[in-house]
């Protein structure tokens, strides 16, 4: 641990003297200017009154504080997220950021869209069906969110069928 933060230390140093930034520094520089400087934390929350997210689910711990800080003197703020669609957990996206909104801003209004326009009734049940293994780690069972689709048409196109092969050829 010596030896790692030693080269974080390092790194930290490089990114000041080549003045390079990278993602993780950019979002912790603008939550540390926005803590420590409330002049400027009052002028971007009366330029931003309403802040929209879209793909949450890929937020992290240091995001979501941005956001709350950002969104704290109005409270408007409306995210959208699916967490079975999560796909940067390997960066620190993290599943509780959407369970510590809902804490956060009780009074948000939870809406499910589950209207699908894409697939066939067939297809989505399986795939429900496949996702609900992921149970009791999704949304649907935390928070008690309906997360089952239904097609927008009625009428079966083609029978979903499974297929398994000892090898690829």
């Amino acid at each position: 641990q010596i030896e790692i933060s030693a080269c974080y230390e390092k790194y930290m140093g490089l990114q000041l003297e080549e003045a390079k930034l990278d993602f993780s520094s950019q979002v912790y520089l603008a939550l540390k200017l926005l803590r420590e400087h409330p002049s400027v934390l009052r002028r971007y929350q009366k330029e931003f009154k309403f802040i929209l997210v879209d793909e949450f689910q890929d937020t992290n711990f240091m995001q979501l504080k941005l956001l709350e800080i950002l969104a704290s003197s109005h409270k408007n703020i409306m995210v959208v997220c699916d967490d079975d669609q999560a796909i940067y957990r390997f960066r620190g996206a993290a599943f509780s950021n959407i369970l510590n909104f809902m804490k956060i801003y009780p009074e948000a209004e939870k809406i499910s869209i589950n209207i699908n326009y894409r697939s066939q009734k067939d297809i989505l049940d399986k795939a429900y069906n496949l996702i609900s293994h992921n149970n009791p780690d999704r949304l649907e069972v935390q928070a008690s969110v309906d997360k089952h689709l239904i097609p927008n048409s009625p009428k079966p196109l083609v029978p979903v069928s499974f297929s398994f092969f000892e090898n690829v050829s």
